[in-house]
């Protein structure tokens, strides 16, 4: 598995009516630099600066054509769009692209003038379907990509560079590495700022970025050297070991697989019902926990001293492992005692890492879509509400009841439902997500909650 690169950059225009884009070689020639500190030698990188449409078409295609599908792909490109800077990209340098099998690739556009809709388009159609595909714009249709005289770099290059050189902690994950939803979010702060604070008058600059099924991956393989990974994220890493991840689903108590014609379903919730639940549910617990444990010590490579089971009893069951517990319990749905819960969860996390793992994934695959933490001193959900309606902006509300029990809140964005009622505070995930995504929706809502709006009366 090795990085590679293909970085090109245009500065001399020959369509009439378009200006250079000043630093576009001095951009392009920085970043090749920068990656070879992250194992991208420089035998791996294909640079071509202020090369024909021609030269560039058939030296990208004979360097792809060396790329194993473990390999993973930079892209940059730097210029002023052009017709035939369109041309290139949507036609020719996407396709070559797309038809080789990689494991990863990012694109990093500084292409101002660039046809969004068109781009999109073939965004979607060709990359949109694919993991850890990610493309980083520099500015909108209707913007440009400014310079800044003093650093001799485009603003959003700088930005992207000093990234690569391990100097923004908080765009890195635990093990140096850039993250592309971190990536972005630095962009999409630092570019307007700097902008802002540099040009006289009113210059807008807004980074934006496109995804595959996935918003969040490391965008290299190697770790940055030398880079500080984000304490922030450390910290919430270990915080984690007080969360747990669940999923409830409900079925008829006619189902159960003890219930006989002589049985009847419970009218109401009490100690006799619940014991009689227990009873007849007793088989699908020792299935689950068997099949469970089989497929713990298959995944993990567990020996027996390593798995300790407990139950099924009362309506309950348990495997505890080096990493986690697992527990599988049933129980009558208050509101309807004709229908029970099953709830499926990994609690005592002791080591977060596990639950990031393909090991993990093909024992649970995306059975849980709920992480929870408890917050012993309870939630100031007074508080949270005042801060985000103080923030008045339209990409993050609230929701909440008169009595402030509890708050909804929702990030422009992010289809995950964030939930805080009494003393818990949960993530959801609408659909059926892998467990590692969970716990990267929970780095990405702390990062946005805390570092962006700064709302700190959360229990991490």
């Amino acid at each position: 598995m090795s990085q590679a690169a293909i970085i090109i950059a245009w500065e001399k225009i020959d369509s009439p009516g378009i200006t250079s884009k000043t630093y576009a070689a001095s951009d392009a020639r920085a970043f090749a630099d920068v990656l070879c500190d992250v194992g991208c030698r420089p035998d791996a990188q294909l640079i071509l600066i202020d090369e024909g449409l021609d030269e560039i078409e058939s030296s990208a295609r004979a360097f792809l054509a060396g790329l194993s599908p473990d390999d993973s792909l930079a892209v940059f490109l730097s210029g002023r769009m052009t017709p035939s800077g369109a041309e290139l990209l949507n036609d020719k340098l996407f396709d070559r692209i797309a038809q080789t099998p990689l494991n990863r690739i990012a694109f990093f556009l500084d292409t101002p003038g660039i046809d969004i809709a068109r781009f999109e388009s073939n965004w979607s159609e060709r990359f949109a379907e694919l993991e850890r595909r990610a493309c980083f714009v520099s500015c909108d249709a209707d913007e440009d990509s400014y310079t800044n005289r003093r650093l001799k770099h485009g603003v959003w290059a700088h930005h992207l560079i000093e990234v690569f050189k391990g100097e923004v902690p908080r765009a890195l994950d635990t093990s140096g590495r850039p993250t592309a939803q971190r990536l972005q979010d630095h962009l999409e702060h630092e570019v307007p700022r700097m902008v802002r604070r540099s040009r006289r008058g009113k210059h807008d600059q807004s980074p934006w970025m496109l995804s595959g099924t996935a918003s969040d991956f490391a965008i290299c393989d190697v770790p940055i050297p030398n880079a500080s990974p984000d304490d922030d994220e450390q910290n919430g890493k270990e915080r984690i070991k007080d969360a747990r991840l669940f999923h409830e689903s409900t079925q008829s108590f006619r189902k159960l697989t003890g219930f006989t014609k002589r049985h009847r379903v419970p009218d109401e919730v009490t100690p006799a019902s619940e014991r009689f639940l227990h009873a007849i549910a007793l088989k699908e617990l020792e299935e689950d926990l068997d099949r469970t444990y089989q497929s713990l010590k298959s995944a993990f490579r567990f020996k027996r001293r390593d798995i300790e089971t407990q139950g099924p009893a009362d309506g309950g069951a348990v495997a505890v492992t080096p990493f986690f517990n697992y527990e599988a319990s049933v129980a009558l749905d208050p509101d309807d005692p004709s229908t029970v819960v099953w709830r499926r969860e990994v609690t005592s996390i002791r080591e977060p890492d596990a639950i990031m793992t393909d090991e993990f994934e093909s024992v649970f695959g995306r059975t849980f879509h709920t992480l929870e933490f408890q917050s012993e001193g309870g939630l100031d959900i007074e508080g949270i509400v005042d801060r985000i309606e103080e923030l008045e902006r339209d990409e993050i509300t609230v929701e909440y009841d008169r009595e402030l029990t509890w708050c909804e809140i929702r990030l422009e964005g992010v289809p995950t439902q964030i939930r805080l009622a009494d003393d818990t505070f949960q993530i959801h995930e609408p659909e059926d997500v892998p467990p590692r995504r969970l716990i990267e929706s929970f780095f990405e809502i702390k990062r946005r909650l805390v570092e962006t709006y700064d709302v700190r009366q959360l229990p991490f």
